[in-house]
């Protein structure tokens, strides 16, 4: 179990990337960076509507180390 957690408001992009910090390009790292075991640079994508807000892995590599409620998500579907 994690015991870290992040608050981001997710209302105020409808897309916000999740990955890790680019060293080469710091211009270039996503909203919410993070830098863990298994963070790939292009890791998540939140997509918020007026529907809500939806997770989605964007690689297949991504999808064991992204958990909701901490059930791992199972495909690049989002969730």
């Amino acid at each position: 179990m994690f015991d870290r957690k992040i608050i981001h408001d997710l209302s105020k992009n409808p897309s916000t990337k999740v990955g890790r910090r680019n060293k080469a390009d710091p211009t270039q790292d996503p909203p919410i960076a993070l830098s863990s075991v298994g963070v790939l640079a292009e890791h998540a994508l939140f997509e918020t509507n007026a529907s809500g807000t939806t997770l989605k892995a964007l690689s297949p590599e991504a999808c064991q180390f992204i958990c909701i409620n901490g059930i791992a998500v199972k495909d690049v579907n989002p969730v």
